[in-house]
């Protein structure tokens, strides 16, 4: 089964009030991007770049 390659941005965050924290998840269709549960800590996910081989980041995605 041929596989390519996926590229994604995300970031992991600690949440320092469980209160004010999401615990359920957010999708933001306009930016494309999700909050979810990672564990005990809030993950931010966005674009996915399918078959890119390259391992650099581009500037646009990291900036919003």
């Amino acid at each position: 089964m041929p596989l390519d390659p996926v590229k994604s941005y995300s970031a992991t965050l600690q949440v320092v009030d469980d209160k004010k924290a999401p615990h359920a998840a957010l999708m933001d269709e306009s930016l494309k991007t999700a909050i979810t549960r990672f564990g005990p800590n809030p993950r931010v996910a966005g674009t996915a770049e399918l078959g890119n081989r390259k391992t650099t980041l581009r500037e646009q995605h990291c900036r919003r």
